[in-house]
């Protein structure tokens, strides 16, 4: 939904300007704006401003003292101390951009290479998960070395393992043979063969999982990079207009999220109006004339007339 009657929020990157007499102008002009839309009463357009402030008011301080450039700069050093520990190293684990408006305006593409790459990633980790429970192989395949039974009950046995475990066992004993020139080979030789084709898509899977978190490992210590790369070919002005841009977003959100609530209270409301009026008025008569002569007839047995 558009808001094209939305105020402009803020002309406030000077040191004089009084936060919280501007706080003020935003919630009066904001009410001034939305008082023709007549959806929300005085009370909810003030908690929308309130809200909004609330999560926004450290960045304009920042802006009043040192300007556009500066928020800019602020939530680039809040993102880093997100995704970095004390020593500057990645965290792990799954980073949400989503909630990050700065990062999606400065890096779509890289958002999205990022987004396939977590894809990618979790997949092939499913893959080879799913071989070491033993669900990816042919049940009866492994039936003579693993019981898949047994990988259900105990999640810390793993059918692959099992299986890679008894093929070194088996090339180990085939060295032997070999070194003492024992004649009777082909056995062994039969067994590690047919081991190592079981083995061969699962390899082939552990492997491409180990390149997918390679690839995301490498795309996740690039961001920050890239971030910074984007910063610094930013103007002021650019700073000014992705601020204001990102400002007005956060604010459109919420007087969404408000108008949601009051949409929904509406068709509450609708609806229990047609739960109770659905049935019409000469549908109804019949229904009462009855149960008024079952009444009758009832206290007429009692003795009542």
């Amino acid at each position: 939904m558009s808001l094209p009657h939305l105020p402009l929020l803020f002309r406030c990157n000077r040191p004089d300007r009084n936060l919280y007499r501007l706080r003020g102008e935003l919630l009066s002009s904001f009410e001034e704006a939305l008082a023709q839309l007549g959806l929300l009463d005085r009370y909810k357009v003030t908690g929308v401003v309130v809200s909004w402030w609330k999560e926004n008011e450290m960045s304009a301080r920042v802006l009043r003292i040192g300007g556009f450039p500066a928020v800019i700069d602020s939530w680039i050093t809040s993102f880093r101390a997100e995704i970095e520990d004390e020593d500057g190293r990645l965290k792990l684990g799954k980073i949400n951009l989503g909630e990050h408006r700065l990062i999606s305006r400065l890096l779509p593409d890289y958002i999205m290479a990022l987004a396939e790459a977590e894809d990618r990633a979790a997949e092939l980790a499913e893959q080879q998960a799913a071989f070491e429970r033993g669900e990816s192989f042919d049940e009866e395949a492994i039936s003579d070395y693993v019981d898949l039974n047994d990988i259900g009950e105990d999640d810390k046995i793993n059918a692959a393992k099992i299986l890679d475990n008894r093929r070194k066992q088996i090339a180990a004993d085939l060295h032997e043979q070999k070194k003492a020139r024992a004649q009777e080979t082909a056995p062994l030789e039969a067994e590690l063969t047919r081991l190592e084709a079981l083995l061969e898509p699962y390899k082939t899977d552990k492997k491409a999982a180990a390149e997918a978190k390679r690839i995301l490992r490498d795309l996740k210590k690039e961001l920050l990079t890239q971030l910074e790369m984007k910063r610094k070919a930013m103007t002021t002005e650019d700073c000014r207009m992705l601020v204001l841009s990102i400002f007005r977003e956060e604010l459109e959100d919420t007087l969404l999220d408000y108008i949601g609530e009051h949409r929904r209270a509406v068709v509450a409301v609708v609806e229990n109006w047609w739960d109770k009026y659905i049935s019409p008025l000469c549908v109804i008569e019949p229904t009462r004339d009855k149960s008024v002569v079952r009444l009758n007839t009832f206290l007429k047995q009692l003795g009542y007339e």
